[in-house]
């Protein structure tokens, strides 16, 4: 730790990624249980990364509208469960519409969706 704290650190691998502008923002990304993957959150799409290379490995666009935050594997690491935010129209504290558009998540039990996290060999 004291080495990094002087900035100092080894660089593993190196990649960069390519999405489409104001659309594919990364947000959080989370190892895969056995730390082979990394399940990347990336706005308008979901990367599935090699943990030692940072290759993709598999890519999953999201629906029009909607906006992928989280993506975590499952404790045997067969699917991801997403927390996906879809655009919506907003209102005031009287409930009247507004011309602004709010982002509202929604929750697991309303919606859900699962995914392959990469392929078994």
């Amino acid at each position: 730790m004291s080495e990094l704290e002087k900035g100092k650190f080894k660089q593993l691998a190196k990649n960069t990624l390519k999405g489409e502008p104001d659309k594919t923002i990364t947000f959080r990304q989370y190892f895969s249980n056995d730390g082979k993957y990394i399940m990347q959150s990336a706005g308008d799409r979901l990367w599935v990364l090699d943990a030692k290379t940072l290759k993709l490995v598999d890519e999953k666009m999201m629906p029009p509208g909607n906006q992928l935050h989280d993506a975590q594997n499952t404790p045997d690491d067969k699917v991801a469960l997403l927390t996906v935010r879809t655009v919506t129209a907003g209102c005031d504290v009287e409930g009247k519409r507004s011309r602004r558009k709010a982002r509202v998540s929604t929750s697991p039990t309303a919606r859900s969706c699962s995914m392959t996290s990469a392929p078994r060999s």
